[in-house]
């Protein structure tokens, strides 16, 4: 019970910083681009993992698969500018309700790459999750095809990251590279977008110090999701990721002044239902594979 209470805790945690560092985003769009952004999210949270490194010496980052950690970096480079940009345009529970949408397109990516087979379930599952986000993203204010275009995009980049990542670990690639390196490597291929460089070293003081609680926000979403699952199984934390969308909700109403609306609200309760359905089918799986 001792241990339940504090992978409770640690998921919990996890979730208030992720809307935290959504809604520092969407503050800092105000002043700074997209991919200055994320570049200073990445240095931040990589300069914060050199202690660590230190600490564990060298041979803790070794790694043969250094040519996938730079595809990594690549794809989370371009995924997490997308992804900056687009929370500029929505209301916070709306980034929420897209971050579900990430496991939908993984499915179907390792269906199609890694040969995964999907039950068809999970499939009616994923369709009506699709049409979710759909209605979702078709209420905002601006072009639907751009907003749309953005979050869908940056979420099948998200979800090709998925696979690479389950790639390295079934290659029993420790963590501590993958996070080291492609934040590495995503800072580095995010300065070749135009401008990101002149506009990264342009930041006033205020904006360099939220840039680095964001770093640093990054790494502890990781470190506490990390300290949840080594104390529950995923199956037991899984239903309290719907709490991020009541936290969501309430930041952006109190500092937003975001209302949402009938399209979102139903939007989201199809993504909602889609992700359960997902969860709950995978969790069902891998638990009779363990028996």
């Amino acid at each position: 019970m001792k241990h339940s209470i504090t992978a409770v805790a640690w998921f919990v945690l996890s979730l208030s910083v992720s809307v935290c560092n959504d809604a520092l985003t969407k503050v800092l769009n105000e002043s700074t681009s997209a991919s200055t952004i994320a570049f200073w999210r990445f240095v931040f949270s990589f300069i914060l993992l050199i202690p660590i490194v230190i600490k564990f010496g060298l041979n803790s980052i070794q790694t043969s698969k250094i040519h996938i950690h730079m595809l990594r970096g690549f794809i989370l480079s371009a995924a997490m500018s997308l992804w900056c940009y687009g929370i500029k345009f929505v209301p916070i529970a709306t980034v929420t309700l897209m971050s579900l949408t990430v496991p939908m397109f993984t499915i179907l990516m390792a269906a199609i790459f890694l040969r995964e087979k999907i039950s068809f379930e999970i499939l009616i599952a994923t369709f009506i999750g699709f049409t979710g986000s759909i209605m979702t993203l078709s209420s905002q204010n601006i072009t639907f095809s751009l907003t749309a275009g953005i979050f869908i995009i940056a979420s099948i980049l998200f979800a090709t990251l998925d696979i690479l990542n389950k790639m390295l670990l079934n290659s029993k690639e420790k963590i501590l590279p993958m996070i080291f390196y492609s934040n590495l490597f995503s800072a580095i291929f995010i300065i070749f977008i135009p401008n990101t460089l002149k506009e990264a070293f342009n930041v006033n003081f205020y904006e360099l110090s939220l840039l680095c609680v964001l770093g640093m926000g990054a790494n502890l979403i990781l470190f506490c999701i990390i300290k949840a699952f080594s104390k529950a199984p995923a199956s037991f934390l899984a239903p309290i990721k719907y709490l991020e969308l009541l936290m969501s909700i309430t930041i952006g109403f109190l500092f937003f002044k975001e209302i949402i609306s009938v399209n979102i609200l139903i939007g989201g309760a199809l993504i909602v239902l889609s992700s359960i359905i997902i969860n709950h089918k995978i969790q069902g799986k891998t638990t009779v594979e363990k028996v």
